[in-house]
C-alpha cells in the first residue's frame, strides 16, 4: 500500500506545474488546504534594484503579485521549495515582508480557499491534475476572490494601475 502523503496537495501542485509560472499560486493555495490555521497571502512585491538583478539577473524589474502563506504570525514560502532543497521553515513576517518590499496585501483564510476549493475543484486540481470547473486559472480564482486589481504581462502578474481596472483580463498559472 503506498505511504500516505503528509501534504497531498502541495506534493501534487509541485509535481503538476510544469513550466514554473504561477508556481506561488499553486503552492501557496495547496499549502493552505493543507495545513489548518494557514492564510493565503497576495501582495505587491518590489521590483529588484540594480544590484540585487546584477546578483539574481532572472529577478524581476517591475513590481509583481506574489502568493504566500502565513500562520501563527510566521511566512511560509512554498515557492522556495525547488531552491531550499525541498524544506520550507518559518520565517519572521517583519522580515520577509521588509525583504521583498510586500504592500498592499491582502489574504484569503482557509476557510475562504476551502469554499472555492468546492466550488471549482481546486483539491481534485491539485492532487490529481483535474481541470477546474468554469475554465478559470487558479490564479484568476485567487486574485479575484481576494480583490486584487491586477493585469498579465511580460510573463508574470503585474498590480494594474491605479486609475484602472484591469483585473481578470488574462489569467494565468
Amino acid at each position: 500500500m503506498p505511504k500516505k502523503t503528509v501534504m497531498p496537495h502541495l506534493s501534487g501542485a509541485v509535481a503538476f506545474e510544469g513550466n514554473g509560472f504561477g508556481t506561488c499560486f499553486y503552492r501557496a493555495a495547496a499549502f493552505v488546504l493543507d495545513a489548518p490555521g494557514a492564510d493565503l497571502c497576495l501582495g505587491t512585491f518590489a521590483g529588484g534594484t540594480e544590484e540585487e538583478l546584477r546578483a539574481n539577473p532572472s529577478g524581476s524589474r517591475h513590481d509583481f503579485i506574489h502568493a504566500w502563506v502565513e500562520a501563527r504570525g510566521d511566512v511560509y514560502a512554498p515557492s522556495m521549495l525547488s531552491k531550499s532543497n525541498g524544506f520550507m521553515g518559518p520565517i519572521p513576517r517583519d522580515q520577509y515582508y521588509e525583504a521583498n518590499g510586500a504592500r498592499d496585501v491582502k489574504r484569503l483564510t482557509r476557510s475562504e480557499v476551502l469554499r472555492l476549493s468546492g466550488e471549482i475543484g481546486l483539491s481534485a486540481h491539485l492532487r490529481r491534475h483535474k481541470p477546474l470547473k468554469g475554465g478559470k486559472r487558479v490564479a484568476e480564482v485567487l486574485l479575484e476572490a481576494a480583490g486584487v486589481n491586477y493585469m498579465v504581462r511580460d510573463g508574470g502578474v503585474l498590480p494594474a494601475p491605479r486609475d484602472s481596472d484591469m483585473g481578470g483580463t488574462q489569467p494565468t498559472g
